[in-house]
Protein backbone atom coordinates (compact mmCIF):
# COMPACT_ATOMS: atom_id res chain seq x y z
CA UNK A 1 0.00 0.00 0.00
CA UNK A 2 1.34 3.22 -1.09
CA UNK A 3 2.03 6.12 1.81
CA UNK A 4 -0.57 9.27 2.01
CA UNK A 5 1.95 11.48 0.93
CA UNK A 6 3.62 8.55 -2.13
CA UNK A 7 0.06 8.64 -3.41
CA UNK A 8 -0.19 12.47 -3.64
CA UNK A 9 3.28 12.97 -4.72
CA UNK A 10 2.77 10.13 -7.63
CA UNK A 11 -0.55 11.00 -8.92
CA UNK A 12 -0.54 15.19 -8.76
CA UNK A 13 -3.74 14.42 -6.14
CA UNK A 14 -4.24 16.39 -3.16
CA UNK A 15 -3.90 14.49 0.15
CA UNK A 16 -5.78 14.49 3.79
CA UNK A 17 -4.55 14.35 6.96
CA UNK A 18 -7.79 12.31 8.75
CA UNK A 19 -6.64 8.26 9.04
CA UNK A 20 -9.91 5.83 9.34
CA UNK A 21 -8.93 2.83 11.69
CA UNK A 22 -12.74 1.42 12.34
CA UNK A 23 -11.99 -2.70 12.32
CA UNK A 24 -15.86 -3.19 12.41
CA UNK A 25 -16.01 -1.49 9.15
CA UNK A 26 -16.85 -3.08 6.10
CA UNK A 27 -13.97 -4.10 3.81
CA UNK A 28 -13.99 -1.82 0.56
CA UNK A 29 -15.33 -4.00 -2.24
CA UNK A 30 -16.03 -3.49 -5.49
CA UNK A 31 -19.34 -5.06 -6.86
CA UNK A 32 -19.64 -6.95 -9.98
CA UNK A 33 -22.57 -7.60 -12.29
CA UNK A 34 -22.50 -9.66 -15.20
CA UNK A 35 -25.14 -10.55 -17.01
CA UNK A 36 -25.87 -14.73 -16.55
CA UNK A 37 -23.71 -14.26 -13.35
CA UNK A 38 -24.70 -13.85 -9.63
CA UNK A 39 -23.55 -10.33 -8.07
CA UNK A 40 -20.89 -10.68 -6.51
CA UNK A 41 -18.10 -8.53 -3.94
CA UNK A 42 -14.61 -8.65 -3.96
CA UNK A 43 -12.28 -6.96 -1.32
CA UNK A 44 -10.02 -4.19 -2.42
CA UNK A 45 -8.44 -3.48 0.84
CA UNK A 46 -4.81 -2.87 -1.08
CA UNK A 47 -6.23 -1.68 -4.15
CA UNK A 48 -5.13 -3.55 -7.36
CA UNK A 49 -5.87 -3.94 -11.34
CA UNK A 50 -8.83 -5.02 -12.91
CA UNK A 51 -9.40 -6.84 -15.98
CA UNK A 52 -9.75 -10.15 -17.47
CA UNK A 53 -6.89 -11.90 -16.64
CA UNK A 54 -6.47 -14.43 -13.81
CA UNK A 55 -4.07 -12.41 -12.28
CA UNK A 56 -6.28 -9.45 -11.44
CA UNK A 57 -7.88 -8.56 -7.75
CA UNK A 58 -11.05 -8.07 -9.73
CA UNK A 59 -11.25 -10.47 -12.33
CA UNK A 60 -13.73 -9.38 -15.06
CA UNK A 61 -14.86 -11.88 -18.02
CA UNK A 62 -16.13 -9.71 -20.30
CA UNK A 63 -15.41 -9.15 -24.10
CA UNK A 64 -15.03 -5.06 -23.73
CA UNK A 65 -12.75 -5.20 -20.91
CA UNK A 66 -9.34 -5.57 -21.09
CA UNK A 67 -6.69 -8.03 -19.81
CA UNK A 68 -5.68 -5.14 -17.07
CA UNK A 69 -7.80 -1.94 -17.69
CA UNK A 70 -7.65 -0.13 -14.71
CA UNK A 71 -6.03 0.24 -11.40
CA UNK A 72 -7.08 1.02 -7.80
CA UNK A 73 -4.46 2.38 -5.44
CA UNK A 74 -5.42 2.99 -1.54
CA UNK A 75 -3.27 5.77 0.54
CA UNK A 76 -2.76 5.22 3.98
CA UNK A 77 -5.75 7.62 5.22
CA UNK A 78 -7.70 4.86 3.40
CA UNK A 79 -8.93 6.94 0.34
CA UNK A 80 -9.00 5.53 -3.29
CA UNK A 81 -7.34 6.61 -6.62
CA UNK A 82 -8.98 5.01 -9.68
CA UNK A 83 -6.89 5.04 -13.12
CA UNK A 84 -7.19 4.14 -16.69
CA UNK A 85 -4.49 1.71 -17.81
CA UNK A 86 -4.41 1.96 -21.59
CA UNK A 87 -7.23 0.22 -22.24
CA UNK A 88 -9.35 0.04 -25.70
CA UNK A 89 -12.63 0.61 -24.13
CA UNK A 90 -12.07 3.14 -21.48
CA UNK A 91 -13.04 4.00 -18.03
CA UNK A 92 -15.79 6.51 -16.94
CA UNK A 93 -16.69 7.37 -12.99
CA UNK A 94 -20.03 8.24 -12.52
CA UNK A 95 -20.47 8.50 -16.29
CA UNK A 96 -17.48 11.14 -16.65
CA UNK A 97 -14.79 9.24 -18.90
CA UNK A 98 -11.41 9.95 -16.90
CA UNK A 99 -8.21 10.82 -18.13
CA UNK A 100 -6.08 10.73 -14.98
CA UNK A 101 -6.47 9.57 -11.97
CA UNK A 102 -9.72 10.26 -10.31
CA UNK A 103 -10.79 9.85 -6.37
CA UNK A 104 -13.40 7.96 -5.75
CA UNK A 105 -16.34 7.37 -2.90
CA UNK A 106 -18.58 5.24 -1.53
CA UNK A 107 -21.30 4.51 -3.56
CA UNK A 108 -19.02 5.95 -7.02
CA UNK A 109 -20.29 3.87 -10.38
CA UNK A 110 -17.11 2.79 -12.11
CA UNK A 111 -17.64 1.75 -15.87
CA UNK A 112 -15.24 -0.30 -17.92
CA UNK A 113 -15.85 -0.85 -21.25
CA UNK A 114 -19.62 -2.12 -21.50
CA UNK A 115 -19.60 -3.53 -17.89
CA UNK A 116 -20.92 -1.29 -14.25
CA UNK A 117 -18.71 -1.58 -11.48
CA UNK A 118 -19.92 -0.04 -7.66
CA UNK A 119 -17.44 1.10 -5.39
CA UNK A 120 -18.25 0.26 -1.68
CA UNK A 121 -16.33 2.23 1.41
CA UNK A 122 -18.57 2.91 3.82
CA UNK A 123 -15.67 3.86 6.35
CA UNK A 124 -14.23 6.21 3.37
CA UNK A 125 -14.44 9.84 3.97
CA UNK A 126 -16.89 11.48 1.95
CA UNK A 127 -16.68 13.46 -1.30
CA UNK A 128 -15.87 16.54 -1.36
CA UNK A 129 -16.27 18.97 -3.68
CA UNK A 130 -12.79 20.10 -3.87
CA UNK A 131 -11.50 16.79 -5.33
CA UNK A 132 -14.32 16.20 -8.09
CA UNK A 133 -12.37 17.21 -11.16
CA UNK A 134 -8.79 15.99 -12.08
CA UNK A 135 -7.76 19.48 -12.92
CA UNK A 136 -8.91 20.76 -9.52
CA UNK A 137 -6.94 18.42 -8.20
CA UNK A 138 -3.87 18.76 -9.65
CA UNK A 139 -4.30 22.49 -9.02
CA UNK A 140 -4.14 21.91 -5.50
CA UNK A 141 -1.75 19.43 -5.51
CA UNK A 142 0.61 22.40 -7.01
CA UNK A 143 -0.74 25.32 -4.80
CA UNK A 144 0.62 22.88 -1.82
CA UNK A 145 3.86 22.79 -3.07
CA UNK A 146 3.95 26.55 -3.92
CA UNK A 147 4.21 26.11 -7.58
CA UNK A 148 2.97 26.25 -10.94
CA UNK A 149 1.86 22.58 -12.46
CA UNK A 150 2.32 21.66 -16.38
CA UNK A 151 0.09 19.61 -18.28
CA UNK A 152 -0.59 18.45 -21.60
CA UNK A 153 -4.24 19.03 -22.41
CA UNK A 154 -7.06 19.92 -24.64
CA UNK A 155 -9.20 23.00 -24.52
CA UNK A 156 -12.62 23.81 -26.33
CA UNK A 157 -13.63 26.81 -26.08
CA UNK A 158 -17.48 27.61 -26.24
CA UNK A 159 -18.65 31.49 -27.15
CA UNK A 160 -21.99 32.89 -27.69
CA UNK A 161 -20.60 36.31 -28.72
CA UNK A 162 -23.62 37.70 -29.58
CA UNK A 163 -25.13 37.35 -25.80
CA UNK A 164 -23.77 40.70 -24.60
CA UNK A 165 -25.98 42.65 -27.63
CA UNK A 166 -29.00 40.56 -27.39
CA UNK A 167 -29.34 40.89 -23.98
CA UNK A 168 -29.78 44.46 -23.66
CA UNK A 169 -31.80 44.50 -27.71
CA UNK A 170 -34.29 41.77 -26.17
CA UNK A 171 -36.50 41.63 -22.90
CA UNK A 172 -34.34 41.07 -19.96
CA UNK A 173 -35.72 38.39 -18.02
CA UNK A 174 -37.00 35.71 -20.71
CA UNK A 175 -33.17 35.73 -22.85
CA UNK A 176 -31.41 35.34 -19.50
CA UNK A 177 -33.33 32.76 -18.53
CA UNK A 178 -32.54 31.31 -22.37
CA UNK A 179 -29.28 32.11 -21.97
CA UNK A 180 -28.58 30.22 -18.60
CA UNK A 181 -30.94 27.51 -19.65
CA UNK A 182 -28.48 26.67 -22.85
CA UNK A 183 -25.57 27.22 -20.72
CA UNK A 184 -26.68 24.20 -18.16
CA UNK A 185 -27.51 22.04 -20.95
CA UNK A 186 -23.79 23.13 -22.57
CA UNK A 187 -22.23 21.90 -18.94
CA UNK A 188 -24.26 18.84 -18.83
CA UNK A 189 -22.76 18.03 -22.73
CA UNK A 190 -19.23 18.30 -21.51
CA UNK A 191 -19.40 16.75 -18.53
CA UNK A 192 -20.74 13.52 -19.84
CA UNK A 193 -18.02 13.68 -22.34
CA UNK A 194 -15.54 13.69 -19.47
CA UNK A 195 -14.62 16.80 -19.48
CA UNK A 196 -13.16 19.38 -16.89
CA UNK A 197 -15.01 22.74 -16.84
CA UNK A 198 -13.00 26.01 -15.90
CA UNK A 199 -15.44 27.26 -12.59
CA UNK A 200 -14.24 30.82 -13.48
CA UNK A 201 -17.18 33.09 -14.92
CA UNK A 202 -16.70 34.73 -18.09
CA UNK A 203 -18.51 35.20 -21.09
CA UNK A 204 -16.39 32.04 -23.03
CA UNK A 205 -16.91 28.19 -20.96
CA UNK A 206 -13.34 26.51 -21.46
CA UNK A 207 -13.49 23.26 -21.31
CA UNK A 208 -10.27 20.99 -20.64
CA UNK A 209 -9.24 16.81 -21.11
CA UNK A 210 -5.94 16.31 -19.69
CA UNK A 211 -4.02 13.79 -22.02
CA UNK A 212 -2.91 10.36 -20.34
CA UNK A 213 0.15 10.40 -22.90
CA UNK A 214 1.55 12.99 -24.64
CA UNK A 215 2.90 10.35 -27.35
CA UNK A 216 0.11 9.46 -27.95
CA UNK A 217 -3.38 11.93 -27.46
CA UNK A 218 -5.79 10.15 -30.00
CA UNK A 219 -8.06 8.68 -27.39
CA UNK A 220 -8.75 12.19 -25.98
CA UNK A 221 -8.80 14.14 -29.33
CA UNK A 222 -11.63 11.95 -30.73
CA UNK A 223 -13.51 12.23 -27.76
CA UNK A 224 -12.95 16.10 -27.76
CA UNK A 225 -13.98 16.15 -31.07
CA UNK A 226 -17.02 13.86 -31.02
CA UNK A 227 -18.01 16.20 -27.70
CA UNK A 228 -17.66 19.45 -30.67
CA UNK A 229 -19.81 17.36 -32.79
CA UNK A 230 -22.79 16.74 -30.36
CA UNK A 231 -22.51 20.23 -29.19
CA UNK A 232 -22.57 21.83 -33.14
CA UNK A 233 -26.27 19.55 -32.94
CA UNK A 234 -27.06 21.03 -29.96
CA UNK A 235 -25.94 24.60 -31.08
CA UNK A 236 -28.56 24.44 -34.20
CA UNK A 237 -31.68 23.30 -32.37
CA UNK A 238 -31.17 25.91 -29.83
CA UNK A 239 -30.83 28.32 -32.89
CA UNK A 240 -34.04 27.07 -34.05
CA UNK A 241 -35.64 27.30 -30.72
CA UNK A 242 -34.39 31.02 -30.76
CA UNK A 243 -35.96 32.22 -33.38
CA UNK A 244 -39.04 30.64 -33.12
CA UNK A 245 -39.62 32.33 -29.23
CA UNK A 246 -37.48 35.94 -30.02
CA UNK A 247 -38.30 36.47 -34.07
CA UNK A 248 -35.80 37.90 -36.26
CA UNK A 249 -32.52 37.90 -33.53
CA UNK A 250 -30.03 35.40 -34.58
CA UNK A 251 -28.24 32.91 -31.76
CA UNK A 252 -24.39 32.33 -32.37
CA UNK A 253 -22.31 29.52 -30.86
CA UNK A 254 -18.61 29.28 -32.02
CA UNK A 255 -16.02 26.78 -31.03
CA UNK A 256 -12.46 26.48 -30.87
CA UNK A 257 -10.33 23.99 -29.77
CA UNK A 258 -6.32 23.04 -29.28
CA UNK A 259 -4.12 20.83 -28.17
CA UNK A 260 -1.15 21.78 -26.09
CA UNK A 261 0.62 22.15 -22.56
CA UNK A 262 -1.65 23.97 -19.80
CA UNK A 263 -0.39 25.88 -17.03
CA UNK A 264 -1.91 25.09 -13.84
CA UNK A 265 -2.02 27.97 -10.99
CA UNK A 266 -2.59 27.40 -7.32
CA UNK A 267 -3.50 29.62 -4.92
CA UNK A 268 -4.37 30.42 -1.32
CA UNK A 269 -7.61 29.25 0.17
CA UNK A 270 -7.22 26.27 -2.10
CA UNK A 271 -8.81 27.28 -4.86
CA UNK A 272 -7.41 27.16 -8.23
CA UNK A 273 -6.99 29.31 -11.19
CA UNK A 274 -6.54 28.10 -14.70
CA UNK A 275 -3.59 30.11 -16.82
CA UNK A 276 -5.20 31.48 -19.90
CA UNK A 277 -1.80 32.31 -22.09
CA UNK A 278 -1.24 29.15 -23.49
CA UNK A 279 -3.70 26.27 -24.70
CA UNK A 280 -7.21 27.84 -23.45
CA UNK A 281 -5.99 31.38 -24.99
CA UNK A 282 -5.82 29.56 -28.19
CA UNK A 283 -8.98 27.78 -28.14
CA UNK A 284 -10.56 30.91 -27.49
CA UNK A 285 -9.28 32.97 -30.42
CA UNK A 286 -9.60 29.83 -32.40
CA UNK A 287 -13.46 29.59 -31.76
CA UNK A 288 -13.33 33.64 -32.88
CA UNK A 289 -11.87 32.82 -36.72
CA UNK A 290 -14.37 33.62 -39.60
CA UNK A 291 -15.09 30.39 -42.04
CA UNK A 292 -16.97 30.28 -45.05
CA UNK A 293 -18.17 27.39 -44.90
CA UNK A 294 -20.43 25.58 -41.90
CA UNK A 295 -18.09 23.94 -39.57
CA UNK A 296 -18.63 22.93 -36.43
CA UNK A 297 -15.63 24.43 -34.79
CA UNK A 298 -12.09 25.63 -35.53
CA UNK A 299 -9.46 23.08 -34.33
CA UNK A 300 -5.79 23.64 -34.81
CA UNK A 301 -3.54 21.08 -36.90
CA UNK A 302 -2.02 20.01 -33.83
CA UNK A 303 -4.72 18.63 -32.52
CA UNK A 304 -6.18 17.12 -35.91
CA UNK A 305 -3.84 14.91 -36.75
CA UNK A 306 -4.77 12.67 -34.10
CA UNK A 307 -8.33 12.73 -35.11
CA UNK A 308 -9.97 9.85 -36.37
CA UNK A 309 -10.39 8.96 -39.94
CA UNK A 310 -14.60 9.27 -39.50
CA UNK A 311 -13.78 12.99 -38.71
CA UNK A 312 -13.81 15.48 -41.72
CA UNK A 313 -12.07 19.29 -42.39
CA UNK A 314 -11.11 21.55 -44.53
CA UNK A 315 -8.38 24.05 -44.53
CA UNK A 316 -9.07 27.49 -43.07
CA UNK A 317 -5.17 28.31 -43.38
CA UNK A 318 -3.06 29.92 -41.07
CA UNK A 319 -3.61 32.34 -38.27
CA UNK A 320 -1.87 34.15 -35.92
CA UNK A 321 -3.14 33.15 -32.19
CA UNK A 322 -1.60 36.37 -30.60
CA UNK A 323 1.08 38.89 -30.83
CA UNK A 324 3.09 36.59 -27.78
CA UNK A 325 2.36 33.11 -28.79
CA UNK A 326 5.69 31.45 -29.59
CA UNK A 327 6.40 29.70 -32.97
CA UNK A 328 4.08 32.08 -35.14
CA UNK A 329 1.28 31.56 -37.18
CA UNK A 330 -0.55 27.81 -36.41
CA UNK A 331 -1.89 26.00 -39.17
CA UNK A 332 -6.03 25.31 -38.62
CA UNK A 333 -8.71 23.55 -39.78
CA UNK A 334 -12.34 23.56 -39.55
CA UNK A 335 -14.71 20.25 -38.60
CA UNK A 336 -17.05 19.62 -40.87
CA UNK A 337 -20.29 19.26 -38.89
CA UNK A 338 -21.22 16.07 -41.04
CA UNK A 339 -17.85 13.79 -39.64
CA UNK A 340 -19.20 11.36 -38.26
CA UNK A 341 -16.40 10.44 -35.85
Amino acid sequence: MLAECELAAAKGLPHRTEVIDDPNAPAPRIRVRLEGEAVREVPVNDGGTLGRDADNVVVIDHPSISRHHAELLRASDGSFVVSDLGSLNGARVNGRQIQAPTLIHHGDRITLGEVDLVFLHEAGAPRSHETDHALHSLGVAAAERGEPHEIFAISLACETPACASLAQQLPGAPIQEWIDAWWEEVRSLLERHGADIDPVPRDVLIAYWPVAHREAPASEVNVALRCALDLWILAQEHTRQFSEQFGHASFVVALGLHLASLDLIGAEGREVDLEHGGCADVAMRLARVKCDAPCAGVVSWDLARWAAFGFRFHNVGEVQPSAEAPGGALSVLALDPDGSG
